[in-house]
């Protein structure tokens, strides 16, 4: 099977060796990098980018939805021309292998899920994800505000500790050794 993930990496490709210069795919996913290029980056989506990194690291959760227009469409951004192509999520070719997923076609029909919200217990508040404008963040609390949590130690580096702990128990098993008798001075007599 040779999945093709990207299709609109052939246009970019084709384009750029045509010599007309840079290229941009902007996809169904909104970037940290994207919303820095273009000068909207906040403190709330540095804040929800915290919050979403603290509860599930490695998870790569966005901390915008993407705009509308982009759910249907991938533009391609090509010397300052933005080039609208219907979405096509990714073609699998080979035995087994069922074609193409059409996103535009998902999106138009009400298909492609999309996460509202995530809840980070860690500071027992929620992150609302919003499309034109930085996250809702909300405590569980409705009197309670959420900031962002401080730095902890990842579980993986506990799990080597613990580990190590472990495998090295024995040397703290030592037999407890019998008291010294008190010393005394032989030059005192009782």
């Amino acid at each position: 099977m040779l999945p093709v993930r990207t299709p609109e990496l052939l246009l970019v490709v084709a384009v750029v060796a045509g010599g007309c210069g840079t290229a941009e795919v902007r996809g169904p996913r909104v970037t940290d990098a994207e919303l820095k290029k273009a000068g909207t980056w906040t403190q709330r989506d540095a804040l929800a980018r915290a919050l979403l990194d603290h509860e599930a690291p490695g998870a790569d959760l966005p901390v915008r939805l993407v705009p509308v227009r982009r759910k249907v469409i991938t533009e391609v951004v090509v010397g300052g021309v933005t080039i609208p192509v219907p979405r096509i999520d990714g073609f699998a070719v080979g035995p087994g292998a069922f074609g193409a997923r059409l996103g535009f076609l998902e999106a138009l029909l009400g298909l492609d899920y999309e996460k509202r919200y995530h809840y980070v217990a860690s500071v027992k508040g929620y992150v609302h994800l919003n499309r034109d404008r930085p996250a809702t963040i909300s405590s569980e609390d409705p009197e309670g505000t959420v900031e962002a949590p401080t730095k902890r130690t990842p579980p993986r580096a506990w799990r080597e500790l613990r580990d190590d702990l472990e495998r090295d128990g024995w040397l703290f098993d030592v037999p407890e050794r019998a008291p010294e008798p008190p010393a005394t001075d032989p030059t005192i007599q009782p």
